[in-house]
This record gives C-alpha cells, sequence and structure tokens, in this order.
C-alpha cells in the first residue's frame, strides 16, 4: 500500500515501497562506485565496503538484533557469494593443530590440497565445505565452520574496523584480484614462511555490487520498505 511523507509548503506526495526500494538502491550503488574512484589506500576503501554491508544487512533483517547473526544471514540470503561456504585449507590446518588435531582423514586432506596448490590457494581451488564434511568427525564440525570464508569474513571485518589494521602477519598487496585467496609468504628477518588470507579490495567492492543486487530482489519479493529499517530524527538515543 502506497504511504504519505509530508514536504515543506504542506505538498503531500504519495510514495510507494518500490518508490523507496529504487531510492534506495540507486543511493547504495552510487556511493559503491564513489569509493571504487577514491583515491586512497585500499584499506580506507575496504573499511567503507564493510561498512556499507553492514547497512544492507540492517535494511533486509531489522530483527535480527545480533549483528554477526544478522550479517552471516546477509551473506547467506542476499550477497550472491558463491564462495561463502569455501573452507579455507590453511586457516583449517592452523585451527586444528591448535586444537591438538594434527591427524586423521581431515588433516590429510588438508595438507594433500595445500601441497598441490604450491604457494597460492585461490578460491577456486579451495576445500568446499561437502569435501571437508565427508571426511570430518562430528566434534570437528565447529571447526570446519570458523573456517568457512563467510566467517573468516566477520573476523576481518571486526579487526579491520575495530583494531585498524590487516589481520595475520604480513599485508598482501592484491589491487586486482577479483575473489580471496591464501599466500605462503615468507619473512625476510627470520625465513618463517607463513600463509596469509587476503580479502582483496576489488572482491570487497564485487561483494557490496552482488549484495546490493540480492537485496534489491529480497526488498522487491517481500514488499519491504529499507527506510522502515532505519529511526531518522535529531535524538540520536535508540529504543
Amino acid at each position: 500500500m502506497p504511504f504519505c511523507r509530508f514536504f515543506k509548503g504542506g505538498i503531500v506526495l504519495k510514495i510507494t515501497v518500490r518508490d523507496d526500494i529504487d531510492k534506495y538502491i540507486a543511493f547504495f550503488r552510487d556511493k559503491t562506485a564513489e569509493i571504487g574512484r577514491l583515491e586512497v589506500l585500499p584499506i580506507y576503501r575496504k573499511i567503507l565496503y564493510l561498512v556499507e554491508v553492514d547497512t544492507l544487512s540492517r535494511a533486509a533483517f531489522p530483527s535480527e538484533k545480533g549483528h554477526k547473526t544478522r550479517v552471516m544471514k546477509f551473506l547467506d540470503e542476499c550477497s550472491n557469494w558463491n564462495e561463502r561456504d569455501r573452507v579455507s585449507a590453511t586457516h583449517l590446518e592452523l585451527s586444528l593443530e591448535k586444537n591438538g588435531k594434527s591427524s586423521g582423514l581431515l588433516f590429510d586432506l588438508i595438507n594433500d590440497r595445500i601441497n598441490k596448490c604450491g604457494t597460492r590457494i585461490d578460491a577456486s581451488g579451495d576445500l568446499t565445505f561437502e569435501e571437508v564434511k565427508n571426511v570430518a568427525c562430528s566434534d570437528d564440525l565447529g571447526i570446519v565452520d570458523e573456517a568457512r570464508y563467510a566467517k573468516l569474513f566477520y573476523t576481518y571485518r571486526n579487526i579491520l574496523i575495530h583494531e585498524f589494521r590487516e589481520p595475520g602477519k604480513s599485508a598482501i598487496p592484491s589491487v586486482d584480484d577479483l575473489s580471496p585467496f591464501s599466500k605462503a609468504v615468507e619473512d625476510a628477518s627470520t625465513g618463517e614462511e607463513t600463509w596469509e588470507f587476503v580479502f582483496p579490495v576489488k572482491f570487497l567492492a564485487r561483494l557490496c555490487e552482488g549484495s546490493i543486487d540480492g537485496l534489491e530482489k529480497y526488498l522487491i519479493e517481500n514488499n519491504q520498505d529499507p527506510y522502515d529499517s532505519y529511526e531518522f530524527g535529531t535524538l540520536w538515543s535508540r529504543s
């Protein structure tokens, strides 16, 4: 149903939910493009893209009170990110070792994948959740879940926004990569080799673009006004 908004001069305009959806989506498509044009270090653009995902998730699922739950649900239902359930072989290996589980079918699968990929593991060559689940025991599924790309994305988001740094030991330049990847890096001073997982800035831009498309579809199908997800007004405190 249309609803009314009042403007200066007493003019009343009827605005439909679809009008508001179109306005909201156009605004964020424009802002995504603006972020991409900023001539700043990639970390600044990354932070802005991550903040954008936050607010898009609010437009979709305003009743989800837990921030992590809302963002995870948004990634699953609106982001169009097909790699979100990939499992990072390198992160899973480290997590299993940390929990004293450095043997067995699952650990063998991980080592085999890492050895085959050389010094770089692209998303397309990383583990799928299904192949990991087929060899993992039930006690390990929680560890596996935390190594999923979607969960790593949320951890990455928290560290980058709240600590203003890239997680890991070494920052990897990745301006042109469109998907996450892992790369073996050698410390020049110690000779230690570590595997670093990377969310490239161009991937985050593409994630925002896909999320906007997915959100638009979700809002239209549910006849949901995105502006109803926010509180507007002079008072800053929220109910």
